[in-house]
């Protein structure tokens, strides 16, 4: 005499259907919060500006200068170099902000350093 299984047998079908469910709902909520943090990224900034006000510097009461200055600077700097550009690294990059591009003068190679003003 065999005795009764003390649970119901569920179909194959439904089996795989609450898998499947029950994954989908953990993919849902991964996605979700790499969703809201990859959003957050874009406010970067902001929120650290925000939470940390003492170290946030404005450009208030500080003299501008001119890319014409800069490059004058830059000569009186490296008077063996001459200047091949100015680049805007974007805040994306930890080595954000204005870079001068120097290259030796009277030199056949393309080699160059930057220097951040």
């Amino acid at each position: 005499m065999s005795m009764p299984l003390p649970f119901k047998r569920l179909p194959l079908k439904r089996v795989l259907y609450r898998l499947h469910w029950l994954a989908g709902l953990i993919a849902r909520l991964v996605l979700a919060v790499v969703g809201f943090t990859g959003g957050l990224l874009g406010f970067k900034e902001p929120i650290l500006a925000l939470l940390n006000p003492e170290l946030h510097i404005t450009a208030e009461g500080r003299s501008t200068s001119t890319p014409d200055q800069w490059i004058a600077s830059a000569r009186a700097a490296y008077p063996a170099h001459a200047i091949r550009g100015i680049a805007l690294l974007m805040p994306l990059f930890a080595i954000s902000g204005w870079w001068l591009w120097l290259a030796r003068r009277n030199s056949a190679r393309r080699d160059g350093a930057f220097a951040r003003l």
